[in-house]
């Protein structure tokens, strides 16, 4: 019997990316793209693959940002995500 995932609504990925934001929110520490996805909303129930699609499209519509990091204990340049000031609100 196959796994059944939701999809994740706007809404949701919002919510949980102001969540995912407060929590890492120290000098050097990020809510990395794949890790919010595939770690954090996945194990809620939550499709991957419709939520990097959400993630796409508040990106392009300007509601979050897209930016890069550099982990020094890799030394490689992942995607990081974050809201954009004028969404915080909207999002709490």
């Amino acid at each position: 019997m196959p796994l059944l995932y939701r999809f994740v609504t706007q809404e949701t990925f919002l919510r949980e990316l102001a969540s995912a934001e407060q929590f890492f929110d120290k000098p050097g520490k990020y809510v990395g793209l794949s890790h919010f996805v595939r770690g954090h909303l996945g194990p809620m129930g939550f499709d991957y693959r419709r939520s990097f699609i959400i993630a796409e499209k508040l990106h392009l519509i300007g509601v979050i940002e897209f930016y890069k990091v550099i982990r020094p204990d890799y030394k490689v340049e992942l995607t990081a995500i974050r809201l954009q000031e004028s969404s915080r609100v909207n999002a709490a």
